[in-house]
């Protein structure tokens, strides 16, 4: 089955009665409406300019939640200016490859061209969304690839979304609010012991109205109790050893749009995404060839040898992440110096302590460290691998669990013959923003490197040495 060869229109899939707004139909009318018909967003329609002007959900809500103005704000301010909230439009000739491209980037629906352009005012348009894709997908398993129908959890989590969890004494407002810091679309709730209990997201808002705004400051579980009228349902689970057609039903079955990755103790270790799934496929049906195990290869939290490390010419970076707006200001930088023949070292060290001493050796806490190192690094790494230019396996990733993160990342760059070593300031808050600049300030003065330190837009770039 290629996927290229196949149109839009033979697919026989998506929503022929497309539920839509008009651009200046009150945010609280739109939850209303998402609730009453089970969906999850709807196109937002401008009649002076008859066209889509975005696609409007509950995430997108949530980003511009403002509740002084919640019953008036019009939802074509809302969509106005987000990339989230673009619309995708295809054709009923274009192929199915190039609606899963696009589904697998972040947009989770598209809009499909029935006749071209819309007439008299109504628009000839479909709706098909991740979840079509996912179900047609399974419904023809058989003429996928092996490398499809075999693939486990454990080979999709480099590539998985972040865990960001909640506990179940805070309030749903913490846990929207969080969503809307963290930008995930869904967070995991978890017990004393750190088990998974439930799940807040985004589409959770659907039929909230503004007298009800109060019930946010209720424990999660009981939010959701108010929201819902009914006891809240566990999420749905998968290990790593369970495979990708698995999941994929699994997820249909509850009509969800994530599977969270649990060890065994119950405890969430990642999480599956519609997006992350048709990625998947997308990347693994090539006849003959194994992209995803490619990538794997590429991503590995381990220090690459002398030898490879002497291999390919060019200059060594070394870039240190944390998760920080500072690391992502760096990556963001360092990827306009980057040119062909130059390797990259992405690092991050974690203390299994706090800054200021051994105030705690809890074994839960210290795997949640490093997992959260690996989902940071994980993620820097996928930006700069389909963005940077580079070669494949170019980039390369190490996580170290260290007692000092300075000396860490002296000792890497030391070892690995780095060229430059890149790192951000000041992207955190007050207490963190001391550590992270006496981090840079000792790096700088103690590297046997050139070391280009990135600074916040209102500051200039400086390096220890000239470049």
């Amino acid at each position: 089955m290629d996927f290229d060869k196949i149109e839009v229109r033979d697919l026989k899939i998506g929503s022929e009665g497309l539920v839509q707004v008009t651009s200046d139909t009150p945010v609280q009318d739109v939850c209303v409406l998402l609730k009453e018909k089970n969906i999850l967003s709807a196109p937002v329609w401008d009649a002076h300019l008859r066209r889509y002007v975005g696609i409007i959900d509950a995430l997108l809500i949530l980003n511009d939640f403002e509740p002084g103005d919640f019953q008036s704000r019009p939802a074509g301010d809302v969509v106005r200016g987000w990339d989230k909230a673009r619309v995708t439009v295809h054709g009923l000739m274009d192929s199915l490859k190039s609606v899963m491209k696009s589904l697998s980037t972040g947009v989770h629906r598209v809009l499909v061209s029935e006749t071209g352009q819309p007439t008299s005012g109504k628009p000839a348009f479909k709706l098909i969304s991740q979840t079509d894709i996912v179900r047609w997908l399974l419904d023809n398993e058989d003429k996928l690839s092996e490398m499809v129908r075999t693939a486990k959890v454990e080979n999709l989590m480099p590539f998985s979304g972040r865990v960001v969890q909640m506990g179940i004494g805070e309030s749903a407002l913490e846990g929207f609010m969080r969503l809307r810091y963290e930008d995930v679309s869904g967070i995991a709730i978890v017990d004393l012991e750190g088990k998974l209990v439930g799940n807040l997201s985004a589409s959770d808002l659907r039929g909230m109205t503004a007298d009800r705004f109060e019930a946010m400051r209720l424990p999660v579980l009981d939010f959701l109790l108010s929201i819902h009228r009914q006891p809240h349902t566990m999420p749905v689970i998968c290990t790593i050893n369970d495979h990708l057609p698995q999941i994929m039903a699994s997820a249909l079955a509850a009509k969800v749009h994530r599977v969270w990755v649990v060890n065994a103790s119950g405890m969430p270790i990642g999480v599956i995404t519609l997006t992350d799934m048709i990625a998947s496929v997308l990347e693994n049906h090539v006849p003959g060839a194994s992209l995803l195990d490619q990538k794997l290869s590429a991503f590995r939290i381990t220090q690459p040898s002398a030898e490879e490390a002497e291999a390919g010419g060019g200059l060594r970076y070394m870039l240190c992440v944390d998760g920080s707006d500072g690391s992502q200001r760096a990556a963001a930088f360092l990827q306009r110096m980057l040119h062909p023949g130059d390797r990259l070292w992405l690092y991050m060290g974690y203390s299994p302590f706090w800054n200021f001493g051994p105030v705690y050796d809890d074994p839960k806490a210290i795997a949640a460290r490093r997992q959260h190192a690996h989902n940071t690094v994980g993620k820097i790494w996928g930006q700069l691998r389909s963005r940077a230019g580079l070669a494949k396996g170019a980039i390369r990733a190490h996580v170290a669990e260290v007692a000092d993160v300075r000396e860490g990342i002296l000792r890497f760059a030391e070892d690995q013959r780095i060229d430059i070593v890149v790192l951000g300031s000041r992207g955190l808050g007050k207490v963190k923003r001391i550590l992270l600049g006496s981090v840079s300030t000792y790096v700088t003065e103690n590297a046997h490197c050139s070391v280009l330190v990135v600074p916040p837009a209102t500051e200039r770039v400086s390096g220890s040495q000239s470049l």
